[in-house]
């Protein structure tokens, strides 16, 4: 890694170019590896820029939480004098418990700040559904205008049906001339971004190893073994080999990566009754409980760790982490975690050899075999595994073709309301603009507003809320709505078809990280999942272990709100357990919502699905969901067996394999 001397003291190269590249940039993008110092880059950019207003989005809070104690230490020890705000639900309760928007408010109306936030926040202000009050024009005004440097950590793990918060605040800034400017940090930077930068006309500079010419070095990484394991890219295929490394190299800090909370349950299960202690950092344990799991020899952790976690030994003199194992489906997932082995930047010690497991699906083994042949070091494996590896078949356009669209059409819905109605034209550019990021066509949304399907939204939720005027004043403005629900609805129909469509809206559409089944409260007592008690969704507990159901009164007192049921887990299931899907309805399209799903499996019924979106897979189609890692499964649908995908699969089948996305049947039946 290059570093230089500046003002008394070493920084790694890039936490200098950084900011140099900023003066005269509106884009740094900075894709130094993982593990180089990042966020000192920022940090180093708001000090030397004299930058007051920051806003810094970082995917999962537990790297808002590291980011707090980085930033508040480099505020104390430079004398900036920002205040730094840490802004996720918990830190907003305790600074209003009573309103949530009046403190996010309050933040944003601080003159010298650094602002801390996940990007679920300023996607519900971007829809203005943060707080009581629904379309809160201003907290959305004040986002815009607070921050002169906006900052994304870890790009690279949203995908495309999450880049709509970005989009839309850079699209908005340009437009609205605020003259902000981004940092974008990632190892791994995404070809949909570089795409809205070149038709925003913007001014971009990228921060990378490659391009450097210092002479002066530390060692960053030390060698690394690898070996690809052949096989279907799961770990749970070889325990046996697992168990093998793991007892040779008992002397070594080891990881253990899997994408799956199931996989990884079963291998700790057969690790255990092997003798083998570990510490375990999934996602249903508390923060305590995995700083804690991170102090051990042996790690076994889900996809939780690749952002925010950092295994650090600073008794030792080499790498903290000496050997990985983990699986893999696309280029960003090998590039991030093969990085996370052998890191030595600032250790007394890099010649002492690292090891990497790498379990790939069979689909992309033979490519990145190939890849490993002919690349001679690590950076260069980087490049070639982003460059020919595709990692995804992802298309932005496609995603928004589909019913995704539905966020754009209740933006601009909802932004369009914060104007007056003499400044069509304006708006016009604006949204122009907009459409020409995610590659849709020339006034796109105008012609396919879906102006129908926002009403009826509009039209349920007022119904089932008891506002009875209003839900007649949508009628009123939409006669085509009214001819629709009057062929497709007799009786209470129209009622229940109003709570599934509502469901629907605001499940998969109106927020950030949709979910499909409710929470019910899980007693682990052999800690598969790596933690005694905790909520989780229950899809996921019926269909991978074994369980015994508990009374109500087992659930604490805490969170009675949010469930109900309550599951004891036994042992984890070889395969997972099929859920029988029953759907009653009358729509004939392939992505439709049924006003009717019946679940059950141990006899009993099993979940509840209202608002459940379905796409009906013809077999031509079934091998393309496996390449997309859709999860294939069998309804009976008006008592015949079909093939279909379900909840956000539903959605992302809809956009990718249909030739019409948007023939969609919106209106459930």
């Amino acid at each position: 890694m290059p570093v230089l001397e500046e003002d008394g003291r070493t920084w790694v190269d890039h936490q200098v170019r950084t900011y140099r590249e900023l003066e005269n940039s509106d884009v740094v993008i900075n894709v130094y590896p993982t593990g180089t110092g990042k966020t000192l880059a920022v940090l180093n950019a708001i000090r030397k820029l004299n930058i007051d207003r920051v806003l810094i989005i970082a995917p999962v809070n537990e790297l808002i939480n590291q980011y707090e104690a980085t930033v508040e230490r480099f505020v104390q020890e430079h004398k900036l004098g920002h205040k730094v705000f840490v802004v996720t639900s918990q830190s907003l309760e305790e600074m209003d418990s009573s309103s949530h928007s009046r403190a996010l408010r309050s933040i944003l109306l601080a003159e010298r700040a650094i602002a801390i936030t996940n990007p679920d926040i300023v996607f519900y202000v971007l829809l203005q559904r943060y707080g009581a009050r629904v379309r809160s024009r201003d907290l959305l005004v004040k986002l815009f205008e607070f921050p002169q440097l906006v900052v994304f950590d870890e790009f690279h793990v949203y995908d495309p049906g999450r880049l709509f918060f970005a989009f839309a605040l850079i699209a908005t800034s340009c437009y609205f001339n605020l003259r902000q400017k981004y940092i974008f940090m990632t190892a791994t930077p995404s070809r949909h971004v570089d795409n809205a930068f070149t038709k925003l006309g913007l001014r971009v500079s990228r921060v990378g190893l490659e391009e450097n010419s210092s002479q002066d070095f530390k060692p960053a990484a030390s060698p690394v073994y690898v070996e690809l394991v052949r096989g279907f890219g799961k770990l749970d295929e070889h325990m046996d080999l697992i168990l093998q490394i793991v007892k040779e190299h008992a002397d070594k800090d080891i990881l253990i990566v899997s994408d799956s909370l199931s996989r990884l349950a079963k291998l700790a299960h057969y690790l255990r009754n092997n003798g083998i202690e570990f510490g375990m950092v999934t996602g249903p344990m508390a923060r305590e409980e995995r700083i804690t799991a991170l102090r051990k020899r042996l790690m076994l952790a889900t996809t939780t760790i690749d952002v925010g976690y950092e295994i650090s030994r600073p008794e030792k003199d080499r790498q903290g982490l000496d050997i990985v194992i983990f699986e893999a489906s696309t280029a960003e997932d090998i590039v991030q975690r093969l990085g996370r082995v052998g890191r030595v930047l600032g250790k007394n010690r890099a010649d002492v050899p690292a090891y990497a497991y790498m379990f790939v699906p069979a689909r992309i083994f033979s490519a990145v075999q190939k890849i490993l042949e002919e690349s001679n070091d690590r950076l260069e494996f980087a490049r070639n595994v982003q460059s020919k590896l595709s990692s995804s078949v992802e298309n932005l356009k496609r995603e928004y073709l589909g019913p995704q669209g539905l966020v754009l059409a209740f933006y601009e819905d909802f932004f369009t309301c914060l104007f007056p109605k003499d400044h069509k034209d304006l708006l016009r550019e604006y949204f122009q603009l907009l459409e020409s990021l995610f590659g849709l066509e020339r006034n796109f949304l105008s012609r396919h507003s879906r102006r129908i399907e926002l009403d009826f939204y509009y039209f349920a939720k007022s119904l089932l809320d008891d506002e009875s005027e209003i839900a007649g004043h949508v009628l009123e403005r939409s006669p085509q709505l009214r001819e629709k629900i009057g062929t497709l609805y007799q009786g209470d129909e129209l009622m229940r078809a109003c709570a599934v469509y509502r469901k629907f809206v605001e499940k998969f559409i109106l927020s950030f990280r949709s979910e499909f089944t409710q929470k019910v409260y899980v007693v682990d007592p052999k800690k598969f999942c790596g933690t005694e008690r905790f909520v989780y969704d229950k899809f996921f507990i019926l269909t991978r272990y074994k369980v015994r159901k508990l009374e109500k009164s087992v659930i604490p007192a805490d969170v009675r709100g949010i469930v109900n049921e309550a599951y004891e887990l036994l042992e984890p299931l070889e395969k997972p357990q099929k859920i029988h899907l029953s759907i009653m309805t009358r729509s004939e399209k392939k992505f439709f919502i049924p006003t009717k799903v019946e679940s059950q499996m141990f006899d009993m019924k099993a979940l509840e699905l209202d608002g459940l979106p379905v796409y009906r897979l013809i077999p031509e189609e079934e091998s393309e969901c496996f390449f997309m890692d859709l999860a294939v499964r069998e309804a009976e649908i008006n008592g015949w067996k079909e093939k279909v995908v379900i909840g956000t699969d539903a959605i992302k089948a809809a956009s990718y394999l249909s030739e019409k996305p948007w023939e969609c049947d919106l209106f459930p039946q």
